[in-house]
């Protein structure tokens, strides 16, 4: 299946991430995924791993503690439910670095408190 993702942020609203589906060969009407189903106020950032089996996205809370990478796995019959990552990447004190001149490279680096 084809499909394009794309996240939309507006002023004062949280994050949505949105979905289309080439259908008949023609793209559907843009739709809210909701992947974390409600579990964040947020959702942006979506990226599909290179094999197609994995959709990456960051989720946050309105005060934007507790911002983190989740992740869903495709199953025979469309996704998973949104997982958390479990990795040092989602530790509190781990600093995201977005340099748009790296081609959107993200770089999180985890800092060990001394």
């Amino acid at each position: 299946m084809k499909c394009i993702l794309q996240f939309r942020k507006k002023t004062g609203v949280p994050a949505d991430i949105y979905f289309s589906k080439l259908e008949d060969k023609k793209w559907t009407l843009f739709e809210k995924a909701n992947f974390a189903k409600g579990q964040k106020a947020g959702e942006m950032k979506p990226n599909v791993s290179y094999d197609g089996k994995k959709i990456y996205f960051t989720a946050y809370n309105t005060d934007f503690t507790d911002t983190s990478i989740w992740y869903l796995n495709r199953l025979n019959n469309g996704w998973s439910d949104a997982i958390k990552l479990d990795s040092p990447l989602n530790e509190p004190s781990a600093i995201t670095i977005l340099d748009r001149s790296l081609k959107n490279v993200v770089y999180k680096s985890y800092l060990q408190s001394r």
